[in-house]
C-alpha cells in the first residue's frame, strides 16, 4: 500500500508529537511518584515521632502518678512521725516534770528553784 509523502510526513510528525506527550507523562509520572513516596515516607517519619512522643508521654505520666503516689505515702509517713514526736515529747515533758505548774509560771519559778546553783545572778 502507497501513501502519499505528504500524509508520510504528517503521521512521522504526529507519531513524534505523541512520543514527546508520551516523555512528558511519563516525567511528570514520575515526579509525581517520587513525591508521593517523599511525602508517604515524611508522614511515616511524623508517625514514627508521634508514636515515640506518645510513648515518652505515656511514660511521663506514669512515673507522675507513681511519684504523686509516693508523695502522698510520705506525707502519711512524716504525719505519723510528727504525732509520734509530739506524743514522745509530751512523755519527756510529763517525766521530767515539765508541765508542773511551778514552769507553767515561767521566770519567777526559775528564781525560787531548790536544785538552783549558787552563782552569779546575771
Amino acid at each position: 500500500m502507497f501513501i502519499r509523502r505528504s500524509t508520510y510526513r504528517a503521521l512521522q510528525q504526529r507519531t513524534e508529537t505523541y512520543r514527546q506527550a508520551e516523555l512528558n507523562i511519563r516525567r511528570t509520572l514520575s515526579t509525581l511518584v517520587s513525591a508521593s513516596a517523599r511525602a508517604a515516607a515524611q508522614f511515616v517519619a511524623a508517625d514514627d515521632r508521634t508514636n515515640a512522643t506518645e510513648r515518652r508521654l505515656d511514660r511521663a505520666l506514669r512515673a507522675c502518678a507513681r511519684y504523686r503516689f509516693e508523695l502522698a505515702d510520705t506525707a502519711r509517713y512524716l504525719r505519723a512521725l510528727e504525732r509520734r514526736t509530739r506524743l514522745l515529747e509530751q512523755q519527756l515533758d510529763d517525766a521530767l516534770g515539765l508541765n508542773s505548774p511551778e514552769v507553767a509560771a515561767g521566770f519567777l519559778w526559775q528564781e525560787r528553784r531548790q536544785d538552783k546553783r549558787d552563782g552569779v545572778k546575771a
